[in-house]
């Protein structure tokens, strides 16, 4: 027969009362009743009745009831622990995913560091130590070798070939394949060796700069120090700057990095009081960026190539090095300053105006805060004015640049500028009045001020507006009576009665003004003999 679950469940609580009634237990009916319901009951009595006697069976049955009971239950136990083991295995998998992932930006961080890290021409994992070690020892007998002599019969002994020029070459060799590892400090020594025994002061000195600066930590700096940089002190050659070396060597800086120590002996050279040390200056420099082209001095370096070019009178080199700069280090500050100095070589070397002013146009929208771009806007107006005749932009850039930068030395010639083209140019007088006169407004009482009204009047006059080139000329009587420009002002209001309106009274009344308020001086004793000749003429 088979039980239903819950059959087996009141089978087993039936058993489990038997079996106290046997242990004399006896529970009452009504208990029973309470704990498993009449129906219940019955069956269990049928149950009993067919049990009693028969220990094996009820064993049996209990046995069955309590494994179809707890089976039940440790399988749901074993359910929740696989559920529990599945949801920490995703968990766990899901961590290592992003520790994965996160050890590949780190992987990838630590790769982009290293390549952006300035390197050496060669890696000490590329290293052949074999090689490098028979190099080293064929450098050690360049270094020993002199010249060759010729002799014969009677004949005074010749030098065969001057072999130092290979030598140095060869060392050379060695230095540049090696440098900064290896013995290239010890292979540098020799070739200064041999710059001393030629007496080529030049490379000797800035050899031996170079070694102070390049190798620090080397076991041979003392001797580089007190006995090669003797000659500093021994040699006439350098007696014209024996204190700059002398200063020079006790303050040479110890960097902890090779590109920063390459990058202030190459800045040194630049402006080294020898030039034929100096003339090294551009070859290291060219080292420098071919050691270390992702340095964060490498445009600085550019830079310095550029100038010195365009110095040389090399402009499209040096044009072309700006480029270089703005190409490969695109985020540098030196950015603007190569652009900058890319449009003054196109206006003042290259004569290509139009260029020049898309490039200072450029450089404005750009860095419009940057220094540089004030000199922008002024080239523009003076490329516009000078050079394209281009009189509306000329007018518009000089009046922004005077608004832009009011305090500039160039803002008053700016706006004074600007009236002309007004004026002769664009034929705008009632304009080129109205710009003068704002050169008085912005900056009163200034010489600038001074001329700028003066101007204006002249400007009406020379258009035969006379009555407004007196009021002109009358305004700066009365806004700066001690001026100098006020007398000018006032024998110009004379010179206009007198001559051009012939009007005596007029011009005998401004005479008055000029020896009153002006005594003693020449413009008074003009004055004074000109008013004469008016009374007399009456």
């Amino acid at each position: 027969m088979k039980l239903s679950q819950k059959s087996i469940i009141n089978l087993l609580t039936f058993a489990c009362l038997l079996l106290l009634n046997e242990s004399g237990l006896t529970q009452d009916k009504e208990l029973i009743d309470k704990v498993s319901g009449r129906m219940e009951y019955d069956f269990q009595q049928m149950t009993e009745e067919s049990a009693v006697g028969d220990v094996n069976t009820l064993r049996q049955f209990i046995a069955d009831s309590l494994k179809f009971v707890y089976g039940e239950r440790y399988q749901q136990e074993l359910d929740s622990l696989e559920s529990i083991y599945m949801t920490t295995i995703k968990t766990l998998e899901t961590e290592c995913t992003r520790l994965n992932n996160l050890n590949k930006i780190l992987i990838d961080s630590l790769e982009k560091a290293r390549s952006a890290r300035p390197k050496s021409v060669i890696e000490t994992k590329d290293l052949d130590p074999t090689f490098e070690s028979r190099y080293f020892q064929y450098g050690k007998i360049l270094r020993l070798e002199e010249p060759r002599h010729k002799t014969g019969f009677l004949k005074m002994p010749t030098v065969i070939e001057n072999i130092a020029p290979f030598q140095i070459q060869e060392l050379n060799e060695y230095y540049d394949r090696y440098f900064p590892i290896a013995r290239s400090d010890s292979v540098l020594d020799f070739i200064i060796q041999i710059n001393i025994r030629e007496k080529d002061w030049g490379n000797a000195g800035c050899n031996i700069i170079k070694f102070l600066y390049l190798f620090p930590n080397s076991a041979l700096g003392e001797e580089i120090k007190t006995v090669r940089a003797g000659i500093f002190r021994t040699e006439k050659y350098y007696q014209p700057y024996s204190a700059f070396l002398t200063d020079l060597l006790n303050k040479i800086p110890q960097l902890p990095l090779a590109d920063q120590r390459y990058y202030h002996y190459v800045e040194l050279l630049k402006g080294f009081p020898d030039q034929a040390i100096r003339n090294n200056f551009i070859p290291e420099a060219y080292k420098f960026l071919e050691l270390y082209p992702n340095s964060k001095y490498a445009a600085q370096a550019n830079l310095w190539i550029a100038e010195a070019l365009l110095a040389n009178n090399q402009p499209h080199s040096a044009y072309l090095t700006l480029q270089k700069i703005m190409i490969l280090y695109p985020s540098d500050e030196l950015y603007c300053r190569a652009l900058h100095t890319s449009g003054v070589i196109q206006q003042e070397q290259f004569n290509e105006y139009k260029n020049a002013v898309q490039t200072f146009t450029d450089l404005i929208k750009r860095f419009p805060q940057d220094t540089l771009a004030e000199n922008a806007h002024y080239r523009i107006a003076k490329i516009s004015d000078e050079y394209l005749n281009d009189w509306e932009r000329a007018v518009e850039q000089y009046q922004i640049y005077a608004d832009k930068y009011p305090q500039s030395p160039n803002a008053i010639p700016a706006l004074m500028r600007k009236a002309k083209i007004q004026s002769t140019q664009m034929n705008l007088i009632e304009e080129a009045v109205r710009t003068y006169k704002s050169i008085d407004e912005r900056y009163p009482s200034t010489t600038g001020a001074f001329n700028a009204l003066t101007e204006a009047g002249n400007l009406y006059m020379t258009k035969g507006r006379y009555d407004q080139a007196i009021e002109i000329y009358m305004s700066i009587f009365q806004k700066y009576p001690q001026s100098e420009n006020a007398v000018a002002a006032l024998e110009k209001v004379y010179d206009i009665y007198q001559t051009k309106i012939k009007d005596n009274e007029k011009s005998i009344e401004i005479l008055n003004l000029i020896i009153n308020n002006y005594p003693d001086t020449k413009a008074s004793a003009r004055a004074t003999k000109q008013l004469k000749k008016l009374e007399k003429a009456r």
